[in-house]
């Protein structure tokens, strides 16, 4: 509805992480195209075979899909919806947020992860946002975790758009 940015949320990357994929399917019923401006993508359950499963890492191929952006078009299944996401959804999306928790066997604390921003502009503007959250943590992330480069969110960051993680009680 109209000519507003696009925003684009997922859950379900981990599969045993089931808040994300019950707060995006909520958001889907209540969300009006008249109170959009914009375009709002929503895919409650990126990694469906892991979320089918209710584990942590795709049953077919036991891959991590939060460890294996950008993805192969010709690997296997896990690197595959990475792929897709990466050459389709990255491209069309303004700002990304991905909704986690610790799923089955991992406890956190409630945070929102904040991209880094090449400028102090762009780190404000990104705390800003993760504050309007509601969050009472946010993390600035940068490069320096292991595998970090790999990350769904990498991909944004990459691309020089904004992502957020969120981990949810």
């Amino acid at each position: 509805n109209g000519d507003g940015p696009t925003i684009s949320f997922t859950g379900g990357v981990h599969g045993d992480e089931y808040e994300g994929p019950v707060t995006l399917m909520k958001l889907a019923r209540t969300l009006h195209a008249r109170e959009i401006n914009g375009r709002v993508i929503i895919i409650p359950s990126l990694n469906l075979p892991a979320v089918l499963s209710g584990t942590r890492c795709s049953p077919i191929d036991g891959l991590n899909l939060n460890r294996i952006f950008p993805g192969k078009a010709n690997g296997t299944v896990t690197e595959m919806i990475a792929d897709y996401f990466t050459s389709e959804i990255v491209p069309r999306s303004d700002l990304h947020v991905d909704l986690h928790s610790g799923g089955k066997t991992l406890e956190y604390i409630p945070c929102i992860f904040v991209p880094h921003g090449s400028t102090q502009e762009a780190r404000r503007e990104a705390l800003d946002t993760a504050l309007s959250f509601g969050s009472d943590l946010a993390i600035t992330q940068d490069d320096s975790f292991p595998d970090s480069g790999r990350f769904l969110s990498a991909m944004f960051s990459s691309r020089g758009k904004p992502a957020y993680t969120c981990e949810l009680a």
